[in-house]
């Protein structure tokens, strides 16, 4: 009985393919179709193997291309494609070709293409750095988190929550403090993704409460008011390494009531100290692992 085929495989991530199977993984898979002892050194194999994984050129999905060079001199090639957002819908079909290759001296075969499979259900989380000016007191500055939910068909969901340091305005030795904390939801039903970054835009609507507190008044008071604004933002998202991301959306909020803090003099004469903005430029910067 004739001994099984077996090969030298060369296997590499082309760059921005960090995400794409890698040749441990290869091996290990492709040993659990055709068994063990199967891939040997270039000396000792009946074929050499060469592959290479990455995005496609266009920027439109994934590419493998496979060659094998059998030991009658037989070369062929396979250029295996996806339109998926994951590297790793190629995986199964990397496998069967590599498996084929072992035993096949077909001659130039034509291109198979991998159908991509519906995106699954995915939930990310992230650090969050806001800004917004209008909604306090000149610009100011919150940290909280960012998540991102996914359930196809539907559009994404983001969530968002901040909590806002507290910020002064002082004339004359008089004024107040205010503090926030802010949570949000928006539908995200614009996006272009491709491997490794995406841009994307979202509509919703982030509500909480402002915390005012006067300073250098005869009668201090404290007030907490709950404060509500629609909102529209655009933005990139950018991959760092692997599953971590780096994302940036500017944006304008309108709030649904200008909330006027005033304080009255010993005189009875009204001062303004803030008068919230009527339109708000905001943004977001996050740090964030995203999930498949």
């Amino acid at each position: 009985m004739q001994a099984p085929a077996t090969i030298a495989l060369s296997w590499s991530q082309a760059p921005g393919g960090d995400a794409c199977i890698d040749r441990p993984a290869l091996l290990h898979r492709l040993e659990a179709t055709v068994g063990r002892g199967r891939v040997l050194s270039d000396a000792q194999a009946d074929t050499a193997i060469h592959g290479t994984v990455g995005p496609s050129p266009d920027g439109g999905g994934w590419l493998a291309v496979i060659e094998a060079r059998h030991g009658d001199g037989t070369v062929f090639q396979r250029r295996l494609s996806v339109d998926g957002h994951d590297c790793r819908e190629l995986d199964e079909a990397i496998v069967l070709v590599v498996a084929l290759m072992m035993d096949s001296a077909e001659s130039q075969a034509a291109p198979l293409r991998v159908p991509s499979r519906p995106q699954a259900s995915s939930i990310s989380v992230g650090a969050d750095a806001a800004f917004a000016v209008g909604m306090l007191p000149n610009a100011s500055a919150g940290f909280g988190v960012t998540s991102d939910v996914r359930f196809p068909p539907f559009w994404p969901v983001g969530l968002w929550t901040d909590v806002w340091p507290t910020v002064s305005t002082v004339r004359a030795g008089t004024g107040a403090r205010f503090g926030a904390w802010t949570a949000g939801m928006g539908l995200c039903p614009l996006a272009i993704e491709r491997p490794g970054w995406a841009l994307y835009g979202c509509g919703g609507a982030t509500g909480g409460e402002i915390l005012s507190t006067g300073v250098g008044l005869d009668v201090t008071l404290s007030h907490t008011r709950a404060y509500v604004q629609a909102e529209l933002r655009a933005g990139a998202r950018l991959r760092l390494f692997g599953p971590l991301f780096a994302a940036v959306d500017f944006g304008a909020a309108v709030p649904f009531a200008r909330d006027n803090y005033t304080y009255t003099q010993v005189g009875g004469a009204v001062d303004e100290v803030f008068h919230t903005a009527a339109v708000i430029p905001l943004g977001h910067v996050a740090v964030e692992v995203r999930g498949p």
